[in-house]
């Protein structure tokens, strides 16, 4: 039995749900959470829209010790934790996350979730993980490109990853304009998730190695 849960480390469970019907879902809320999905004006938004994930618990949190800043950065006078996740609820009560707020990039002046490209890229076979960067470019914004681990033997190509993605999502701002790279490992923190701030700056050291050679 597989089990797909959400929850903050300060305080913990928020969702959770056996089984793989719901595809990417992390299930219905536990007893006694309440959430919201929010605009970026603090609004409530209904079933299938996207916002920020607010969680408020049955108990007090008494915030991070010696940082009231940042407690009162995430945890409102209302006691509603401002997560940073941005995610959608379905019509039955079933909750997904697709990213972090910090993590969005822009492109064109065309907003999107990096997550988005990644979980296409998994798609293939042959990927084992992926994690999507946005390059700084002063006159396009953000401009994406992924970082590639392939499974062991495997002999996917840049080219075909890049097809891949424009064949899955023909937005423009989801196209993999800085290319692919591959690596053997992508960094991560203690609890498994990939160092966003570590992965584009690896990126970049790749992406200016080939500028050289290119030269």
């Amino acid at each position: 039995m597989i089990c797909f849960g959400y929850g903050l480390t300060e305080a913990g469970g928020v969702s959770g749900y056996f089984g793989l019907e719901r595809g990417n879902s992390v299930g219905k809320l536990v007893p006694n959470i309440r959430l919201r999905i929010v605009d970026d004006s603090g609004r409530n938004l209904g079933p299938n829209e996207s916002g920020e994930i607010w969680v408020n618990y049955p108990y007090h949190w008494a915030g991070y010790y010696g940082n009231p800043i940042e407690t009162q950065r995430i945890y409102d006078s209302l006691g509603w934790f401002h997560t940073g996740d941005l995610g959608y609820m379905d019509e039955d009560g079933f909750l997904y996350v697709k990213d972090r707020k910090k993590d969005i990039l822009k492109y064109q002046g065309l907003h999107f979730w990096p997550g988005e490209i990644e979980n296409v890229v998994r798609e293939l076979t042959e990927v084992l993980d992926c994690c999507v960067v946005g390059i700084y470019d002063e006159r396009f914004g953000e401009v994406p490109g992924a970082l590639v681990v392939k499974k062991k033997g495997g002999n996917v190509t840049a080219e075909h990853i890049v097809n891949h993605v424009k064949t899955r999502l023909p937005e423009q701002q989801k196209q993999l304009h800085n290319g692919v790279y591959f690596v053997d490992s992508l960094p991560h923190n203690n609890n498994g998730k990939i160092l966003k701030r570590e992965a584009r700056d690896i990126f970049k050291k790749l992406m200016k190695e080939k500028q050289t050679l290119d030269r």
